[in-house]
């Protein structure tokens, strides 16, 4: 997750999880659920940006999947 996300998104993260866990409650209940939007072609950064979003958060983000590399293997760069 740190590959994508500040270090302060992951602890809080972290630390919201453990909360939970101290609770007895189930984690996957509180996971954040991504909303997948649209997906459109950029010829300048030659990947396809997605439009992704927390519907339970005003916290919204950009995704890029490319494949430029020289395997040709799609690649996910940025957002989650």
């Amino acid at each position: 997750m740190r590959k994508f996300t500040p270090d302060n998104d992951v602890e809080q993260t972290r630390a919201q999880l453990e909360e939970v866990k101290k609770q007895g409650l189930d984690v996957r209940n509180f996971l954040p659920v991504v909303e997948e939007g649209e997906a459109f072609w950029s010829a300048e950064q030659s990947a396809y940006l997605v439009k992704c979003s927390y519907p339970q958060a005003i916290k919204k983000q950009n995704v890029a999947l490319r494949n430029d590399n020289p395997a040709g293997r799609w690649q996910v760069d940025g957002g989650i």
